[in-house]
């Protein structure tokens, strides 16, 4: 079996994403590289030095390695460029050490190729990754934003990074405005204000 999962850190917003066929040597691999002297992810390894070890979810369950990496470019295109993403690269790939097996479908290359020029996922890759997590808990990979404009008018927002091309703020002052609390006094951000979702 083939499963993704994501790291997170208690009394933070932090999240990895990644993908393994043996979750339990996976943790102990990035706890190895984590703490040791040359890391090889130095973003998780500060986080991981400064909060302590993170607990694991599994996000999905696959029978293929083709589509184990598919999912994980899914899950990796959320919360790629926003603040609390750990992940250094924004493409799906095998860990290092992971077993050899089948290459990649001239499907799934095409599919991660339009993932990685900007280009948004087809609506049968859409329907297929909403099959393959039918039953299962809603993916919980990024901060739902809410964003309160001037007029008290509330909006949700499935991340930051989203929030930010809807109402044209940077995301680091919609991160910035929520996590301090305080409504915004200057440029476009003037008088808007966010929290997260409950």
């Amino acid at each position: 079996m083939f499963y993704n999962y994501k790291l997170t850190f208690s009394g933070t917003h932090y999240v990895y994403a990644g993908s393994t066929n043996n979750p339990e040597r996976r943790l102990a691999e990035h706890r190895r590289s984590c703490l040791g002297k040359k890391p090889q992810n130095p973003k998780l390894a500060y986080v991981w030095k400064k909060h302590g070890d993170p607990a694991m979810t599994i996000l999905g369950t696959f029978k293929t390695e083709n589509e184990m990496l598919e999912h994980e470019q899914f899950l990796i295109d959320q919360i790629f460029g926003e603040s609390v993403c750990l992940n250094l690269s924004p493409f799906a790939s095998k860990p290092p050490g992971f077993p050899k097996g089948k290459k990649l479908s001239s499907e799934t290359k095409a599919k991660m190729s339009a993932s990685r020029t900007g280009m948004k996922h087809s609506q049968e890759t859409k329907i297929k990754q909403s099959v393959s997590m039918t039953g299962k808990k809603k993916l919980n990979l990024a901060v739902t934003v809410v964003a309160i404009d001037p007029f008290g008018n509330e909006t949700t927002f499935y991340c930051a990074r989203e929030c930010s091309k809807q109402i044209e703020i940077d995301h680091q002052t919609i991160w910035r405005l929520m996590n301090s609390g305080k409504i915004g006094k200057w440029g476009k951000a003037k008088g808007w204000s966010f929290r997260k979702a409950t």
